[in-house]
């Protein structure tokens, strides 16, 4: 007792008051818990309250002195000993009190030898220092936590749980990795991952409009998640929806998914946090609606970087006794928990440079690191409490988050790719100097003969020699519960059909296209059938942009030239996944188009979507840079 109220207050037992002598009487059951200097001192300071509840009940103090003694803010000296990696140290210690008993870890004298490589602790802990004090400045978070995992052997490489694990004052000694915090979209990957163990594929097309997810018409439980941008990209795959962290197509595949499914996969790939029950979370789970741990998100993360192998996360490598004796030692373990050729295509989508572009300010953007291999999803929570990113090679994954211990918000603007992807690119710049140049396996060629599955979202139905084009959201042509078998015969018979559909047929009005010739009545029956692959390519059309060119520099108006071999019915010009400009009924040959276009990026992506006369779909896209002035 008399080292303890040394350690902790700096003065005699003997001079101690009743609040601080309640909280030296709460460590003995679990000292390694319970430590001041641990990660559990809210549950010290709910014991400490508990010992003095005891006391006034049996007489020993008055109730004057109980919240007097329960209101006390008791300070605690930061601790002085030169302890490394203090918050990996505490969490195994923690781990084999609860193994061994805190007696025998007390007096075993056990030698314990962890995962630990000292050199990425000590960058991880610069990057979270260098991070901080910079998101200080930008957002006022002042806290971050940051785990490596090495996703070959599970082992936990480096784990920092805050800015300073000394700063006692400002709960520095709280272990932020081992918190539970709401993933925003760092969630996604779950979804998409079961979807494409479904059947879905990531060309899947899926309409981000506005779109209300209520389905009791009860305006007080109206639920319409909104994008980061506020903007809505129409029709868009998958891949790019994933890429670029668009909500509402989120939304719209955990519903396809199924919630539950979505928590199964995730508790199998390692999250220990998500309640059973569905109905907790409602779709604002794939938004980041359940609460998570960071260092289980690692160990999620690490399957993905595996190709579905889960290889258990670990700390301990070997354990001593006195004697010498081994009481455990690492064996390396594995088992597939998930398909890896679906995981191969969920990293192709993560890794894809080209695709997360327009999220990340281009393609030189501070996920990439050189020419090297880098899948990553960030994710901010919609008030701005937490920011994180993810980034992993087939090797390693870094996890890390910002923000406030006290759930206090980050400034407007406190985004991951303001918070945490500097902080992953100032770490990664120097951890893979060292290491070797590493890609993702790729995914098998993979193709689902299917409307929208196959990436057509204008699909050509011929009924009575008619041909009859459509344009409807996925729930026209699937069942959710069955996405590869037979369309659904009745599609409104879906409780989110009308909710999904109604949106689709207001966005075909705004943008010009005629209705007398999509979207004519159709009937599923055995005589109507989608035209095949094989007559589409017996009178194949083809479109090329001659100018401008793949990384050629443009100005406003933009001057689109394309060489057509059939007439073009309908064509879609999208900048920037932003719907800019229709034409309808463009002739064969070489077309000269203007384009008045109100702002260019430095870059930005050019795409064209249309349909021609013989109800053939097309897509063309390339880069342009804008063109800067040289006065």
């Amino acid at each position: 007792a008399q080292e303890a109220s040394k350690t902790f207050f700096g003065k005699d037992v003997k001079d101690i008051d009743l609040a601080e002598a309640a909280l030296l009487a709460s460590l003995p059951q679990a000292p390694s818990y319970y430590s001041p200097y641990g990660s559990h001192f809210k549950e010290l300071l709910e014991r400490k309250n508990l010992v003095l509840q005891k006391m006034y009940e049996d007489g020993y103090i008055n109730k004057d002195q109980l919240q007097a003694a329960q209101k006390e803010k008791i300070k605690i000296l930061p601790k002085r000993e030169s302890i490394l990696a203090p918050h990996f140290v505490m969490y195994v210690k923690e781990l084999l009190a609860k193994k061994y008993g805190e007696d025998f870890l007390e007096k075993g004298g056990l030698k314990v030898y962890t995962t630990l490589d000292w050199k990425t602790q000590q960058l991880a802990e610069k990057t979270i220092k260098w991070g901080v004090e910079r998101n200080r400045k930008l957002a006022n978070a002042n806290n971050a936590g940051m785990v490596v995992e090495d996703a070959k052997t599970g082992q936990v490489l480096a784990m920092v749980g805050s800015y300073d694990y000394f700063d006692i004052k400002n709960q520095g000694n709280f272990n932020v990795c081992l918190a539970k915090r709401q993933p925003g979209s760092a969630f996604k990957p779950f979804v998409y991952l079961a979807a494409f163990l479904k059947g879905y594929s990531p060309d899947t097309i899926i309409f981000d409009l506005p779109t209300n997810f209520d389905t009791t018409h009860r305006p007080e439980r109206r639920y319409t998640p909104q994008n980061f941008d506020h903007r809505f990209r129409g029709p868009i795959s998958f891949r790019n929806a994933l890429a670029q962290s668009v909500n509402v197509p989120a939304v719209k595949v955990l519903y396809l998914v199924g919630i539950k499914n979505a928590i199964d996969l995730a508790k199998k790939l390692g999250i220990t946090t998500l309640s059973d029950d569905p109905w907790q979370y409602g779709l604002t789970l794939v938004l980041g609606g359940g609460e998570v741990r960071l260092l289980d998100m690692v160990e999620a993360y690490s399957v993905f970087a595996q190709n579905g192998i889960k290889h258990p996360q670990t700390f301990i490598l070997k354990i001593e006794d006195s004697q010498g004796h081994i009481l455990e030692q690492y064996q390396p373990k594995q088992e597939e928990v998930v398909n890896p050729e679906k995981v191969k295509i969920l990293n192709s989508v993560l890794s894809d440079n080209y695709a997360r572009a327009p999220l990340f300010g281009g393609l030189h953007n501070q996920i990439q690191i050189e020419d090297r291999e880098i899948a990553a999803k960030t994710g901010t929570t919609n008030n701005s409490r937490d920011a994180w990113t993810f980034a992993y090679t087939p090797s390693y994954v870094v996890g890390i988050w910002a923000g406030n211990n006290d759930n206090t918000p980050m400034f407007k603007g406190g985004s991951s790719i303001m918070m945490t992807v500097p902080m992953w690119h100032y770490f990664a710049q120097e951890f893979f100097k060292d290491k070797p140049k590493e890609k993702f396996e790729k995914p098998k060629p993979y193709k689902v003969n299917k409307p929208m599955l196959d990436g057509n979202y204008i699909i050509p139905y011929i009924e009575n020699d008619i041909l009859k084009p459509q344009i409807h959201s996925i729930l026209w042509y699937v069942k959710k519960d069955d996405p590869l078998g037979n369309p659904p015969q009745n599609p409104n018979s879906d409780p989110q059909f009308s909710n999904w559909e109604g949106p689709v047929i207001n966005w075909l009005k705004k943008s010009g296209i005629n209705l007398n010739y999509f979207n004519q009545p159709i009937s599923y029956q055995t005589k109507l059938h989608p035209l095949s692959l094989s007559q589409l390519m017996t009178n194949k059309a083809e479109v090329k942009i001659l100018s401008p060119k793949n990384g050629d520099f443009v100005s406003t108006p933009l001057n689109l030239s394309i060489e057509n071999s059939q007439k073009i019915d309908i064509l879609k010009i999208y900048l920037n996944d932003k719907l800019i400009s229709t034409f309808i009924n463009i002739s064969r040959g070489i077309n000269n188009l203007k384009i008045d276009i109100d702002n260019l990026d430095l870059q930005n992506e050019l795409r064209l979507e249309g349909v021609f006369s013989n109800a053939q779909a097309f897509t063309k896209k390339l880069i342009i840079f804008k063109k800067i002035s040289n006065d």
